[in-house]
Order: structure tokens, then sequence, then C-alpha cells
């Protein structure tokens, strides 16, 4: 059965993090609101029970994840692959880049791991971050990377730095700056959104920029953040923006539908408003921590159509692919249940449209389940890189996590039926 993802009608509130609600509510907001009548519960897909850890576990463990659909739990074949171990990698920053079929590269803390067989084996040699710099990397499709690299100290405002490696990044050479000013300024930039190469090597760089005086006069940040985005179609060396594609959001990732659209999944997070609809107040309960939908139709230079696909708090990391029949893959994280926390994949068949009565289980940690990156081979394979801990205590603090993490390789196809 399919079901239409939840339409906004219209959206601009607060970021949870940055803004206290006196803020909010002196501030001229408009509020949100959708027909609830199209929503597909997302807190227990597929008509059966959730597995529980027991089965969760073994799963992870064995040749085959878990599907859920029409009231049956099956097992769907998958190869997996336990990459090397990083005692300095954390569940949530795992990375992989497709050249091309065979050529694939994994990115771990320490690590950088490169499969030349579609994900089934890897080699792995150190490889680390500039000093001083947050880096974000990608891999075009001959095989040359190209790097941001940026400072995101309380009010650095120096330029983003660009370079290219050609022998694997053990060398760099500096192509482009990407100067990031916007009317009315801005108080910090994070980058929690890995940059996007799209088929044609086009490439897609996002950051959000904050600021706790947001709005008035003709300020580009009209909320307490922003995802912004640069775009590069020659390889790195120029870019365009700023690109406003979300307020209040961060974390995600962008994927080329067969079409030619683009289609954003992002983390949108605030909140509460007093004009917010009772339908909106009944998604977010205390605050909005939900995945949400974004799409563009002119390759990234605009953003609209803001929706949310998970309804339960906590679901609220994606990442997406896309096959070229239409069907959409979003793989998020569901760190406060119901269920137990396992990493789970959202269907649609239709490029995002409409979203099917079905779950995944892809992976499972014993102490968190955490995020996942995405790429689609040309014959419909998936692989999905999927991060878990196994401290139990990995939720509750960051360096739990450190030194009981892995990164696990699922190669699989979703079942059409």
């Amino acid at each position: 059965m399919r079901y239409h993802v939840i339409t906004i009608v219209l959206t601009a509130v607060a970021w949870m993090a940055m803004s206290s609600i006196a803020d909010l509510q002196s501030a001229e907001f408009k509020p949100m609101s959708f027909d609830p009548h199209v929503t597909l519960k997302t807190d227990q897909l597929g008509g059966v029970s959730h597995p529980t850890p027991e089965q969760l576990e073994r799963m992870h463990e064995s040749n085959y994840i878990l599907r859920a659909r029409g009231g049956k739990l099956t097992k769907v074949p998958a190869e997996k692959t336990q990459l090397d171990f990083d005692a300095k990698f954390h569940p949530q920053g795992g990375t992989v880049y497709l050249a091309n079929d065979d050529l694939i590269y994994a990115r771990q803390a320490t690590l950088l791991s490169k499969s030349v067989d579609g994900g089934r084996t890897w080699t792995s040699r150190e490889f680390l971050s500039p000093e001083g710099y947050w880096d974000d990397l990608q891999v075009l499709n001959d095989g040359m990377f190209v790097r941001v690299m940026m400072v995101d100290d309380q009010d650095a405002k120096i330029p983003v730095q660009v370079e290219q490696s050609a022998d694997e990044g053990r060398t760099w050479v500096k192509i482009s700056e990407i100067d990031v000013r916007v009317p009315g300024g801005y108080q910090r930039r994070y980058k929690h959104w890995s940059m996007t190469k799209l088929p044609d090597d086009t490439l897609l760089f996002a950051m959000d920029l904050r600021d706790d005086n947001f709005g008035g006069g003709e300020r580009y940040l009209t909320s307490g953040t922003v995802l912004t985005a640069y775009r590069s179609q020659d390889r790195g060396k120029t870019w365009t923006g700023p690109i406003k594609v979300c307020d209040w959001a961060a974390e995600g990732g962008i994927v080329q539908l067969p079409s030619g659209k683009l289609l954003g999944s992002i983390r949108y997070q605030r909140l509460l408003v007093p004009d917010d609809s009772a339908d909106v107040r009944q998604l977010a309960g205390k605050f909005l921590k939900h995945h949400f939908l974004v799409d563009s139709d002119d390759g990234g230079l605009s953003w609209k159509n803001l929706r949310p696909l998970t309804t339960v708090m906590g679901q609220c990391y994606g990442y997406p692919a896309a096959l070229n029949d239409g069907t959409v893959v979003v793989i998020h994280d569901t760190r406060y249940g119901p269920g137990p926390d396992a990493g789970r994949a959202m269907i649609s068949h239709d490029e995002g449209q409409t979203w099917e009565d079905e779950v995944y289980y892809m992976y499972f940690g014993k102490g968190q389940s955490s995020y996942s990156r995405s790429v689609v081979l040309s014959d419909g394979t998936i692989l999905t890189l999927g991060g878990t801990a196994n401290h139990p205590d990995a939720k509750k603090k960051w360096h739990y996590a450190i030194g009981n993490s892995h990164l696990t390789a699922i190669r699989w196809k979703p079942v059409r039926d």
C-alpha cells in the first residue's frame, strides 16, 4: 500500500539549539500546517511487530537484512563486509564515494578504504584531515579527489579552501576558494552535510549558517540556522551561491532522480510556535526533530516543497539513494524508538511522491545504530555503509562510541512485489 508523505503549506520558525521561547514569540513567524489525511505513520511500518534485539543482532552478523511488509517479516539476501577497524571512528562519521562500479572509497576518522569490486572487499590506509580544518571530500567519475576545507570556529569567516588530488589524496593542489558572505552576516557555520556529486560531476557543497539575531531588513538569515549550498559545474574551480536550501536544517544528503529532479533529505529541528496548527503539534510533540524532504527542479539552484517523511521524533537523520526505475530509498535512524534502535530503510517507487507501508531493517549495534551513506551501482545494487557502536552508553556520551564502533558495507536490492 502506498501513502502520500505529509505536505507542507508554509514554514519558518525556530531551531531548538539556537533560540529561546521568548525569541520565538517575539519574532514574526509564519506557522507550519499540512494535510493530516495523507500521513504515513512511520513508528511501525509493514504491519508486523518490530524485530527483537536478538533477531537484529543475528541479522547484523548474517548475510541478510529483514523486510517488514504485509504483516510478514522476511529475510532479504545481502552481502556484508565489515571495514577495517578505526579506533578514532564515531558511527556518525562514515562516508562512501562512488567514482564508478570498480572504484569506490569509504572514509572513517583516520582511514580511507578502497574497493575495486563493488564494495565486496576493501583495502585501507591512513588518511588524516588537514590540521585546523573541517574537510569534506568527493571523488569525481575519473577518480580525481576534490575536497573543501573549512574553519568553523566562532566568528570564522575566512574563505573555504578547495583542493584537488590526482593520487588518492596523497598530495593536493589548491584550485579555488568559496567566499561565504551573505547579507546581514552570520555568527557561526557548521559542516554537517556531506558534499554531493551528481552523475555529471556537478558538486554541491552545503553548510548551515547560524545566528541568534536573525530576521528583519534584508538579512539572508530569516531563521536561526539556514542550510546554505554552493554549486560547481567545473570540478570545483568556480562556485555559484549562496543557495538557500532550507531553514532549521542540518545533516542529510542529496540524490538525483531518473527525471533529473534532485531530492534533498534533511534533519529538520525546531521549537513550536503558538500559531502552528494542531496537526503540526500532534506530529511534533514537544518540538520538531524529524526527517524531512525537499525538491529541486533546476539542478540545486533553488529548492521547494519542504515536507516531513517521518512521523516519530528522533527519526531525524536520513540518507537517500535512487534507482533507475524511480525507486527511492531513504535509510534513517530511530534513536528513541519505538522498537529497537536499528537503521531502517523506507521505500518509494515514484521518486518520493508516495511511500510504501514497508520497512527494511538494515544494521544494528548493541549500543547505537547510527548514520549511513549509500551509493547505487550500475546493476541497481545499493551499497550502504552503516555505522554501529557496541558500548551500552554510546548514545549517552559521544566518547563512549569512540573505539567501540564499526562501519559495515551492505550490498542489497529492494524487493518489489
